[in-house]
């Protein structure tokens, strides 16, 4: 079973796939889920083309409640508390083409569609609802990555990237680049495939591409500081976990890098999936209080999810707990 959407919210692991969404709690039986939804495949069925958590002010209520994005546009709300009937809310007419994103900063959402069209949802009387009535902006068409940083947006196409700032906060325009930035002088790059930061870095922002390189930004400036080479590989998905770089690869590796020195150190390595795409790489940075552990996610396309330990004790893989979607 291909696994195409992941999210997470402390104990919390949304997985979604062209069937089913189903939402996972790692504090229980890994070998059960505790909710799923069905997705129609009839004339007037939808493909889920995105997924989050919706945030809430009270951070004990963290994974109450999916946002699902379609290929229709559609925005749908879970209450997961209800069960599989859960369906709280609906939204058809914000968005005209498939949701490709669904960004969470700080106590916002954040929907882009292929088309550039931005939605806003910021909380009114204390909440996120699709009541709402939200904010409209429009960046690059036909974008192919999209991540937060601090309160801004960051937006690849190919090899270029934009700036953006939804929450127009500390004097921001929306528009924080007119136009895509510039490399360093001889610095080349294949496309964006993914990007994240490092909870201990307040600048830099690494964006990983297809021909095994990370592009270094500035936050401050929004500036290219360096391209480092660290693999011959497209590298598929990146984590920031502490102080280091997580990279996983299409050869099931994931790689841990030390960036504070130069060159890069690499700190471990390890078949995480042996032979099998890595697709997704994620590091909740509320589980180490809510779930017990620090927690990062692997996620291979056979639809088997993995589970490591942040901290990077105990031989550096205190905890594995498997999660194979394909066998349900």
């Amino acid at each position: 079973m291909n696994i195409k959407h992941v999210c997470v919210s402390g104990p919390y692991v949304a997985i979604s796939t062209s069937d089913v969404t189903k939402v996972y709690n790692l504090k229980k039986d890994s070998s059960s889920c505790i909710w799923s939804h069905a997705h129609p495949h009839n004339n007037d069925g939808y493909k889920v083309t995105s997924l989050e958590f919706k945030p809430t002010f009270d951070v004990n209520e963290d994974g109450s409640y999916l946002w699902i994005g379609t290929n229709k546009g559609e925005l749908m709300e879970f209450d997961l508390l209800k069960g599989t009937q859960g369906l709280s809310d609906r939204r058809s007419n914000v968005h005209t083409s498939s949701v490709n994103a669904i960004l969470r900063c700080r106590h916002s959402l954040w929907t882009l569609d292929e088309s550039g069209k931005c939605q806003v949802w910021l909380p009114e009387n204390g909440e996120i609802s699709m009541a709402n009535t939200p904010k409209t902006f429009r960046v690059l068409p036909r974008w192919t990555f999209a991540m937060t940083a601090g309160w801004r947006l960051w937006i690849g196409q190919g090899r270029n990237v934009q700036v953006y700032s939804p929450l127009q906060l500390y004097g921001d325009s929306f528009n924080v680049t007119p136009r895509s930035i510039a490399l360093p002088p001889g610095k080349a790059v294949g496309n964006i495939t993914c990007g994240t930061v490092l909870p201990t870095d307040k600048d830099r922002v690494f964006l990983g591409h297809d021909d095994g390189k990370v592009s270094i930004y500035s936050q401050r400036d929004c500036t290219c500081l360096d391209v480092v080479p660290i693999n011959i590989y497209n590298i598929v998905t990146l984590a920031g976990v502490g102080e280091f770089l997580w990279a996983g690869f299409r050869t099931g590796m994931i790689y841990v890098y030390d960036t504070s020195v130069t060159p890069w150190r690499v700190c471990k390595d390890w078949d995480a999936h042996h032979k099998t795409k890595i697709t997704h790489l994620i590091a909740d940075q509320t589980s180490l209080w809510r779930a017990g552990v620090g927690i990062v996610l692997s996620v291979a396309e056979d639809g088997v999810l993995k589970t490591w330990d942040a901290l990077l004790m105990d031989d550096w893989l205190g905890m594995n707990v498997i999660f194979d979607c394909a066998d349900e």
